[in-house]
C-alpha cells in the first residue's frame, strides 16, 4: 500500500512539473509576442512565411509536427 502511494505521488509530481514547464513556455511566448507588438509601429501583416507568425504559434506548430 505505501509503495502504491509513493508511485502515485511520484507520477503526480512529474505531471505537475510538465504542466508547469508548458505554462512557462506559453507565458514566455506571450511575453515575447507582446514585446514585438509594442515595438510595431505599423499594423502587423502575416505572410505565408512561418517566421512571421507569433512565437507562441510557431512553438505550438513545432510541437504538433514533432508529435506527428
Amino acid at each position: 500500500m505505501p509503495d502504491d502511494y509513493v508511485e502515485v505521488l511520484s507520477q503526480s509530481l512529474l505531471a505537475a512539473s510538465r504542466i508547469t514547464d508548458a505554462c512557462l513556455e506559453i507565458s514566455s511566448g506571450l511575453l515575447e509576442d507582446a514585446g514585438l507588438l509594442r515595438q510595431a509601429t505599423d499594423h502587423l501583416r502575416l505572410s505565408d512565411d512561418p517566421g512571421s507568425l507569433p512565437s507562441l504559434v510557431r512553438s505550438l506548430l513545432a510541437r504538433m509536427e514533432a508529435a506527428a
